[in-house]
């Protein structure tokens, strides 16, 4: 009995499952109501109050041949069912789009009308108290914040008037340096002397040797760690050495006192007193300040920077042949100077007013108001930024640059920012043969 059961479940779920899958077809709901619809008089005839025999007699009437039943009973209500799902969406699609429109359009009415609904006074009041508050507290915010940038403009200008540089003429510069360095040589022993032989030992065997690592100069000499690093601390304190603390320890290089250091001691060897040499040097610094001095009385005209140019010694010249030496040359001459008691800006002015002529590539050509344009070169190889601000007219060239092209820059200098950095004036800019 249970097999039965379970047998008569299993025919109707699958007998249900295959009219499920036949109604949800499109086609069969869709064929059934065409037939009702073509054949509405069977209908009728169907539900009428007449007896059996007479409703078979006049449906029989209506069908009265095998091809009337073909075509009123198949093909007609097929073809009506077709066109309904084929055609019937291009119909509905255009239909439905228009009614979402409607619907979209009677939204935003409805929430205009909504937006438009007149306040009352009170929340009228309310708005308005809100809003001037928000404003008041708005400036007030701005006022407190003007106010403070008013006192940090102060106290910077104020801070910029007390560190402001003082500029030491060369000669004067030079003197002190030796000065100092001559003090400093009265107290040095031999085994502060032995260890910056070997400093600059290194140094002449191997260029690019920067700093000497202690570890390294522990296995050139014969002193004990504790030994060595008094004697280190003792030259460092003096400045005859610099001490760099990296990673893998301590390491040193030496200063300018350092190097000469040992040119002095090396004088005293060879039978020459230091103080000698030292007076014949202050000579010709103080016959460099004195020529400043009557330079600055006779050509009051010219810019402080343009009369120390004036002033140079002779070595100097070798230096202009590129931005590259000039770079080099203040590097070296800042290597040469206490930390404490360097002024970079006497060393660069050195420079100020020269004449230059240097091929370099074009970085780029920023174009001005009044017809004038920045145009920025460097060397090749080397990060180094000559600016240039020319006149279009007097500089046609320009307009002919492109970035990378190469340019002759001719013109004088007039700051140098840092080593990296050298403006020129009354510069001219003719392009070169780009190939």
């Amino acid at each position: 009995m249970e097999e039965e059961s379970s047998f008569v479940k299993d025919m109707l779920g699958g007998l249900r499952s295959l009219l499920k899958e036949r109604l949800v077809s499109p086609l069969i709901p869709a064929f059934i109501l065409s037939w009702l619809m073509w054949n509405y008089r069977v209908v009728l005839t169907i539900f009428s109050h007449e007896n059996l025999e007479t409703k078979f007699s006049v449906i029989e009437g209506m069908f009265p041949t095998f091809w009337v039943h073909c075509i009123d009973g198949v093909l007609i209500p097929l073809l009506f069912s077709l066109a309904y799902i084929y055609l019937y969406p291009f119909v509905s699609i255009p239909i439905y789009r228009i009614a979402l429109i409607n619907q979209g359009r009677l939204r935003g009415e409805r929430q205009k009308a909504e937006k438009e609904k007149l306040l009352s006074e009170e929340d009228k009041q309310k708005i308005l108290a809100f809003a001037y508050d928000q404003k008041v507290n708005s400036q007030k915010q701005i006022d407190q914040q003007l106010q403070e940038n008013e006192q940090l403009r102060a106290k910077i200008a104020e801070l910029e008037k007390s560190h402001q540089p003082v500029a030491v003429p060369y000669g004067l510069e030079q003197k002190y340096r030796e000065d100092s360095i001559t003090v400093n040589l009265k107290n040095i022993t031999e085994d502060k002397i032995k260890v910056l032989r070997i400093l600059g030992n290194a140094e002449e065997q191997d260029k690019n040797i920067d700093y000497m690592p202690e570890r390294d100069l522990q296995k050139r000499v014969a002193y004990n760690t504790t030994d060595l690093r008094i004697i280190l601390e003792e030259l460092e304190r003096g400045n005859f050495i610099q001490k760099f603390s990296a990673a893998t320890g301590n390491e040193y290089k030496l200063n300018y006192e350092g190097r000469k250091a040992l040119v002095e001691k090396d004088k005293e060897v060879n039978g020459q007193p230091a103080a000698e040499a030292l007076a014949a040097q202050k000579e010709g610094y103080n016959s460099v300040s004195t020529e400043m001095s009557k330079q600055t009385n006779d050509s009051s005209d010219l810019s402080a920077k343009q009369q120390l140019s004036k002033t140079l010694p002779t070595g100097l010249s070798e230096y202009i042949s590129s931005p590259v030496k000039v770079k080099e040359y203040i590097k070296n001459e800042a290597m040469k100077v206490p930390v404490l008691e360097l002024n970079e800006e006497n060393i660069r002015s050195r420079f100020y007013g020269l004449e230059v002529d240097w091929d370099l590539n074009i970085d780029s050509i920023e174009m001005q108001k009044n017809n004038s344009a920045i145009v920025t070169g460097s060397p090749e190889s080397s990060v180094v930024w000559v600016k240039a601000l020319v006149n279009l007219q007097q500089n046609p060239d320009v307009k002919l640059l492109t970035k990378k092209s190469k340019a002759k820059f001719v013109g004088t200098i007039s700051s140098i920012e840092g080593v990296y950095a050298i403006t020129l004036q009354d510069a001219r800019i003719y392009a070169l043969n780009n190939k």
